[in-house]
């Protein structure tokens, strides 16, 4: 296993989730429709060797979930459905699947609506440490937050291979850059094989 370069996989969730009920929503307005497994995904990843010159094998070595947390005040059915979504993915983890690390930050509600604050910054700076810090060879990063692309730009300098991954036909997708080495464009079968159909609000 020692020859194996050491994948790390950073999922954006929301910008992911909104991703994925594009691509395949298919007019389906229910909230579990976007869905995915967090560690499934990166699994899926893990699997799809790119065929670009110099690409090694990898070893999913770690996942990083970032997501925004509903408050209990404005929203206790929303707060109570992500504890419970949050809880099923640490759970599903098990003890000899690579470490699972989900994120939080409260959702900013001073606007009326919702929204995430802080996300996309702690996502930046964890990426951007632990490329500096040797904790992976090859970063795969699943969000269209041309907001990210500098911590990517940095985890190259730190001699990382840097990639992306988007679903096919939905969401944003990164820029190609010189430093972005790869994309994984992932199709239906794949958020087939992710998709988590629970509805965690009941």
């Amino acid at each position: 296993m020692s020859g194996l370069d050491k994948l790390a996989v950073y999922v954006d969730y929301q910008n992911a989730y909104r991703g994925a009920r594009q691509a395949f929503g298919e007019g389906e307005d229910h909230h579990v429709v976007g869905q995915f497994d967090p560690l499934k995904l990166a699994k899926v990843i893990e699997r799809r060797h790119p065929s670009y010159l110099g690409a090694r094998l990898r070893r999913l070595v770690q996942v990083k979930v970032y997501r925004g947390m509903p408050s209990s005040t404005h929203s206790p059915e929303g707060y109570a459905a992500a504890r419970r979504q949050v809880s099923h993915w640490r759970s599903g983890a098990g003890t000899e699947a690579p470490p699972l690390e989900v994120l939080t930050r409260p959702l900013d509600y001073r606007t009326g609506q919702p929204r995430e604050k802080g996300i996309d910054v702690l996502l930046a700076l964890d990426l951007a440490f632990g490329a500096a810090n040797g904790d992976f060879d090859v970063v795969v990063l699943f969000s269209g937050d041309s907001d990210l692309l500098p911590a990517l730009e940095r985890a190259r300098a730190s001699g990382v291979v840097c990639e992306v991954a988007a679903w096919a036909g939905g969401g944003r997708r990164q820029p190609r850059k010189d430093y972005i080495t790869w994309e994984h464009r992932l199709q239906r079968l794949d958020y087939d094989q992710v998709h988590d159909p629970f509805n965690y609000r009941r």
